[in-house]
């Protein structure tokens, strides 16, 4: 065999050999790997570290990529990616590096990406590239980041108010209030809106706008003597029968109807049940959706609770005087088209401060933005 042949033979040998290999990883992958591996009590920290900083050393054409990885991230390795992406931009932009605009733009108008993610890439393009930051803002008025949607708020306020000044037609003023209230979802911007339009003498149902539930079946008290009721399934966990009658912590207890009045939809439970110390009550509501769909239901007490949603337990808090901070727990079910039922255990201790007498709870139904989902019956 001639040496030109043997040379032939021998390279085709090692270019099947080749396509035999495993591919190229793609860039980043192992220390990405590594990072979204990061769980609590330190776990995998050590070695995140060691990866933290060979992305870290990568130029800004990474920037996407970290971006993406953000979307499969738990909270700890989140943290861990986006101080990642903060350092590798600003080490860009301190040394005159374009960022990869045009690849996180499209990352960001790609609204099936993580909401924070996306808040930050708009933070990275408004640092890059001020003019265009700003003129993306008014984009995200109906946006699913509800940090991107306060964004833009804001502006619509800032620009709202700006026409106040000038003397703008009433009209005109209430118009745009509605339609920035309508996509405020923060408890301050929708305060701050609903004055506004009162000031020009318009009603503003606050209930309607977050969509607090007002109408309820109640029924107690029963006995939560030494915090020994939220472990016990009270008749009302077992059926809901509106009719029944059952013993209580002090007697014979029976359903009754209720509806607050409050706008952010608090239920006193010691206005409806009478005053009780170590008590259990509960709560129920029928929903009506026109659809089956993936809700929030968000609860607010200074109480203990539990609360269901067809049964299924969303949520359970065995913390008392723990505030009232709007959307303290939230729990997240599946509504059915038709008739839902929406339960509500909520339990009082015997502490006798001043400050530790509330027995109350306010629920709210909305997406995961806080965008309100009404019953179908609501008048």
């Amino acid at each position: 065999m001639s040496y030109a042949v043997r040379w032939i033979t021998g390279g085709v040998l090692l270019l099947a050999a080749a396509s035999l290999l495993p591919a190229e990883e793609p860039p980043l992958r192992q220390e990405l790997e590594t990072l979204l591996a990061v769980r609590g009590k330190g776990q995998g920290h050590v070695e995140a570290a060691r990866a933290w900083q060979r992305v870290v050393r990568q130029g800004p054409e990474t920037i996407p990529v970290l971006l993406e990885a953000l979307d499969r991230a738990e909270p700890l390795a989140a943290n861990w990616i986006r101080a990642a992406i903060e350092t590798v931009a600003e080490k860009a932009l301190r040394e005159k590096k374009p960022l990869p605009e045009k690849q996180i733009l499209a990352f960001l108008q790609d609204r099936r990406h993580e909401p924070r993610a996306r808040r930050l890439a708009w933070e990275l393009l408004a640092r890059a590239n001020p003019p265009l930051g700003q003129k993306l803002i008014p984009s995200f008025l109906d946006d699913p980041s509800v940090e991107l949607r306060r964004e833009a708020v804001s502006h619509l306020i800032g620009q709202i108010e700006q026409k106040e000044k000038a003397g703008a037609d009433k009209q005109e003023l209430v118009r745009l209030y509605r339609q920035a209230l309508s996509a405020a979802r923060d408890e301050d911007q929708v305060k701050h809106l609903a004055d506004k339009l009162r000031s020009l003498g318009q009603k503003v149902d606050l209930a309607r706008h977050f969509g607090y539930v007002l109408r309820w079946k109640l029924i107690g008290p029963f006995d939560n003597t030494a915090k020994k009721g939220f472990a016990v399934a009270y008749p009302p966990e077992r059926e809901l029968d509106f009719q029944a009658t059952y013993p209580g912590k002090v007697g014979p207890v029976r359903w009754i109807d209720y509806t607050t009045d409050e706008p952010n939809g608090r239920v006193d439970l010691n206005k409806a049940l009478g005053k009780h110390m170590g008590a259990v009550g509960y709560a129920a509501t029928i929903f009506y959706a026109d659809r089956a769909q993936e809700v929030d239901i968000r609860v607010t007490s200074d109480c203990a609770v539990k609360f269901w949603l067809n049964g299924q337990l969303l949520g359970s808090y065995e913390v008392y005087h723990a505030g009232q901070r709007t959307d303290q727990y939230i729990g997240r079910g599946r509504l059915r088209p038709g008739k839902n039922v929406i339960l509500v255990k909520c339990c009082q201790n015997e502490q006798k401060e001043p400050w530790a007498q509330g027995w109350q709870f306010r629920l709210r139904v909305c997406d995961r933005t806080g965008t309100a989902i009404l019953s179908t019956d609501r008048p």
